[in-house]
């Protein structure tokens, strides 16, 4: 009998996982969730320059996604000065175009001048030359044969004018011709810097524009990221913001930390 009741006890601490000398193994603690953390909230600043008035804006605790408008400002002036903006641009290309083709025109009449009435003139005297020469050849003939005063002169008359016509050429070339290409030149050289002064206000007109395309652009304010919109203080509409004022705070969704593991 007593054989029997030793034998049920040590089955029913198998059972219970326990065995004769040895103790029953500690159970693993369970580990515990995280608190969520906490993200700290993002403020939105007013980039515009002078003062904005706000045309419409989201409620506070409107919950938005990264990207989504939340506050807009008016922006007819803005509006009203790009369409000035784009007439001026116009008028600025015009002028440009206008100055370009006077440069153009002014490098043709170097061109021209250098392959074409310059060498013309150069044609014109070597021309004159010959004919002068061949006067003087005919007055030498007959005044060599006839030996008569009068035909001296006239030997005299044609070397002079020979001579006339040789250092005409000389002229033309060392300073007539010289002096008429640098007025020519000179046109040039005005007109590329008229181009670029036209240029420089075409680029600069541009610039504007591009300026107030980026304002408008900025009248519409979105969320940095996903949460809940919040003010500094209450906003309606026609209420106004000056540069670098805070427009809203987006308070990001809360994040579960990750769960520590057991040693």
């Amino acid at each position: 009998m007593c054989g029997f009741m030793r034998g049920a006890a040590l089955v029913s601490l198998s059972l219970l996982g326990l065995s004769l000398g040895t103790e029953a193994p500690a159970q693993a603690p369970q580990a515990k969730a995280a608190p969520p953390e906490l993200k700290k909230p993002v403020d939105v600043f007013n980039h515009n320059e002078g003062e904005s008035v706000v045309l419409k804006r989201k409620p506070a605790g409107t919950v938005v996604k990264k990207g989504e408008w939340v506050l807009e400002f008016d922006s007819a002036d803005l509006q009203d000065a790009l369409t000035n903006q784009k007439i001026g641009i116009q008028a600025a290309e015009a002028a440009y175009r206008n100055a370009k083709m006077n440069r153009e025109v002014a490098e043709i009449g170097v061109k021209e001048f250098v392959d074409g009435i310059s060498k013309e003139d150069i044609e014109l005297a070597d021309a004159a030359i010959a004919q002068a020469k061949a006067e003087r050849l005919s007055a030498e003939a007959k005044a060599k044969s006839s030996q008569s005063a009068e035909d001296q002169l006239a030997l005299t008359e044609a070397r002079i004018a020979e001579q006339k016509a040789i250092g005409k050429k000389a002229i033309l070339i060392k300073y007539t011709e010289a002096k008429d290409l640098k007025e020519l030149e000179s046109e040039v050289f005005k007109a590329k810097e008229e181009e670029l002064k036209k240029e420089a206000v075409l680029q600069r007109e541009k610039s504007k524009g591009e300026k107030v395309r980026r304002e408008i652009a900025a009248c519409k304010v979105v969320a940095p990221t996903d949460g809940t919109v919040g003010y500094l203080r209450p906003v309606e509409e026609e209420d106004t913001f000056q540069q670098g004022e805070v427009l809203f705070r987006i308070f990001p969704e809360k994040t579960s930390k990750p769960k520590s593991q057991p040693n």
